[in-house]
């Protein structure tokens, strides 16, 4: 709940597989956006499951999220300085919420891509729930784990973490 409103793309793994793979589209996702990403797992199950997963080879790997000298930005560049952190006064804290946008923007074509092409090399197909789900829900915590034991299958609700201030 600490990490709910701090900007981050959030993908969730329901088990070890999901976990392993999602971290490579995370990867590339955040990369490609310049986001940063959450790979979460659930701490005890899935760390704690005796279950088979395939690990993508090494080379696999290195194909997928490339070079990661060609995709990263020198934040502590001295010849171009930039402003970070979250310590600002009111009058630029919106000025700076809305330069988010642009980053913010390039998070679903960038998802995509990465969904696409992962499923292109592996044949397993990850997506985001919300395009194609009926409902959306925005919730905390043990509702999400309420509302995934009554949902039928089939018609499962996209969840997203919502910070206090936004309920």
């Amino acid at each position: 709940m600490s990490v709910a409103d701090v900007g981050w793309g959030m993908l969730f793994g329901r088990n070890a597989q999901e976990s392993g793979d999602l971290c490579l589209i995370c990867r590339r996702a955040a990369e490609a956006s310049q986001t940063p990403f959450f790979n979460v797992q659930d701490g005890f199950l899935t760390t704690h499951t005796v279950e088979k997963v395939r690990l993508p080879e090494l080379e696999f790997m290195k194909e997928y999220i490339g070079s990661p000298a060609e995709k990263s930005t020198n934040l502590m560049d001295t010849a171009n300085p930039i402003m970070s952190g979250v310590v600002q006064n009111q009058d630029s804290y919106m000025k700076g919420k809305i330069a988010q946008r642009w980053y913010y923007d390039r998070v679903g074509p960038a998802l995509r891509e990465a969904f696409d092409l992962f499923y292109e090399k592996t044949g397993r197909r990850y997506d985001s729930c919300c395009r194609t789900a009926a409902k959306m829900l925005n919730t905390l915590s043990s509702a999400w784990v309420a509302t995934w034991k009554h949902a039928k299958p089939r018609s499962i609700f996209c969840a997203r973490a919502a910070s206090r201030s936004a309920a």
